[in-house]
């Protein structure tokens, strides 16, 4: 038995770096993606196909016990905070903003985490969790401040950036609530249905679709969305889930202080993006406050031991 402890070790760093790398590589997607691409039609395609990979991938490593109505609703209202609202306000950002910089403003959800869990009375404000919120949104304002331009554009992509991480941070924190279905792999790919109904419905009524040009979109938004199905959603979204059950909540979600750190790199070397001394050390306060609070041990994960 005690063999097996260096390959589960050699197991969980190889999921950490996935979850890491596939996170940070999601904001460099966005970018290829809605170059020629509408957001909503993008988000729409995304979605259902990466669903329908997951799905299948889950019918064929074990037959599905399909949830009942009561669950179907809880993922309904997850998948619309997590993922409509949720990764729907960064995509928004995003087009307006530069990839490295998006994923700084997006790693701020655990900031908003702590602040929901006070205000519902159900955490305690600590004394280390207080530095890293004043760290966190001291240095998301210290980076809007330094950013290049100040244009109502870029203002309102910063908003919607920090809406987005607000309500996946309220979703995170709902579905601890909620009786969700019993596989966590099932229960995410219906989050992603639902969405994807959603984001059909967002983008015929904003007359996406009927203006969309398939032959204009190009081939680095192909490979763009290509990226974000395979790797953002099914790999990473798999391997999230699986390191999430295996490790810790804490462990798991040490991907909101790494992937800006890698989307900044990839960021630099596809896209030229400038990173200067002033933003390099504004984006270093905000992952200092978010590395405060996920790294400050798990006092209570919040989670189901069961899901109906």
């Amino acid at each position: 038995m005690g063999g097996r402890r260096l390959p589960a070790r050699g197991v969980i760093a190889l999921a950490l770096i996935t979850t890491w790398l596939t996170t940070g590589a999601n904001f460099i997607g966005f970018k290829l993606a809605l170059e020629t691409m509408p957001p909503l039609t993008m988000m729409t395609a995304r979605l259902f196909a990466a669903a329908v990979i997951i799905v299948v991938a889950a019918r064929v490593r074990q037959p599905l016990k399909w949830p009942g109505p009561r669950q179907v609703r809880s993922t309904m209202i997850v998948g619309t905070l997590l993922l409509v609202l949720g990764q729907g306000g960064i995509v928004w950002g995003v087009r307006q903003l530069p990839a490295g910089f998006s994923a700084v403003f997006a790693s701020s959800s655990p900031l908003f985490l702590v602040l929901l869990e006070y205000v519902f009375g159900r955490d305690a404000l600590s004394a280390r969790k207080m530095i890293g919120v004043l760290l966190g949104f001291g240095g998301l304002i210290l980076m809007s401040t330094l950013s290049t331009g100040t244009g109502a554009n870029q203002v309102s992509a910063i908003a919607f950036v920090l809406a987005g991480s607000a309500s996946w941070a309220l979703g995170s924190m709902v579905e601890r609530w909620l009786q969700m279905p019993s596989d966590p792999m099932l229960s995410g790919a219906l989050q992603m249905l639902w969405a994807g109904c959603a984001m059909l419905c967002l983008a015929l009524l904003a007359g996406e679709l009927s203006r969309i040009d398939v032959h204009a979109i190009s081939a680095r938004s192909y490979v763009g969305l290509t990226c974000l199905v395979i790797f953002g959603m099914v790999i990473g979204f798999a391997t999230f889930v699986w390191l999430n059950g295996a490790t810790s909540p804490t462990l798991a979600n040490t991907f909101n202080y790494v992937s800006p750190i890698v989307a900044m790199a990839a960021a630099f070397w596809l896209f030229n993006e400038p990173v200067g001394w002033s933003k390099a050390a504004s984006a270093l306060v905000v992952l200092a406050g978010v590395a405060f609070i996920v790294g400050g041990g798990s006092e209570k994960s919040g989670r189901k031991e069961s899901r109906g």
